[in-house]
């Protein structure tokens, strides 16, 4: 009986160890499918000027860094070059819990909005939460948000943003946020010395 058990234990571990490595292997390649069909091939590079991180942007989209303060130690907006997903990402420098940001986000919104959504979200190390709810303006067009608040360091938070038009929303968007959001690394830091 003994035997019996023990093998039975041994294939159900196998089976589990396929269904992990199955999992990863089918969530690169949705991630994958997803930008080609939203005719993303490439992402490109940017620095967050002298604070320590990098992310990536799709390398037809338009990025422009703006102005950055004591608050807001790096920003930058985008748009994709059919405008059917336009945002921004920042570095703020902040201990306040990425949840009251959050909060404090949707606290001060002056759209209307619903169908609000928190949940905990990871990537590359770093903790956070996903933030999605809907807004709508004046005229009737109706915007579904997704942003992100990742604690990067004791006193850092990286935000990314994205807003897309209801109608031109696909539920694939979410995979080429997430595949943004997880391109934020910290850049090595490389130390030269001279010996004389």
């Amino acid at each position: 009986m003994k035997k019996k058990q023990l093998l039975m234990t041994a294939v159900l571990v196998i089976l589990v160890i396929i269904l992990i490595f199955s999992q990863r292997f089918f969530n690169n390649n949705f991630k994958q499918v997803a930008l080609l069909d939203n005719d993303i091939s490439s992402l490109e590079e940017f620095s967050m000027k002298n604070q320590g991180y990098s992310y990536s942007i799709p390398e037809t989209w338009v990025v422009k860094e703006k102005a950055e303060n004591s608050y807001k130690l790096y920003q930058a907006e985008f748009n994709s070059e059919e405008k059917n997903i336009m945002g921004y990402v920042e570095l703020l420098s902040t201990e306040e819990d990425v949840k009251v940001l959050a909060q404090k986000d949707i606290d001060n919104l002056a759209l209307k909005h619903s169908n609000e959504n928190i949940e905990n979200y990871s990537c590359n190390g770093y903790k956070g939460i996903k933030l999605e709810y809907t807004t709508k303006v004046e005229n009737g067009y109706s915007f579904i948000n997704t942003n992100y608040y990742l604690r990067l360091g004791d006193t850092k938070v990286g935000k990314f943003a994205f807003t897309a038009k209801k109608g031109s929303y696909k539920d694939n968007m979410n995979a080429i946020y997430d595949v943004i959001v997880s391109s934020i690394s910290a850049q090595k830091k490389y130390f030269i010395f001279i010996i004389t």
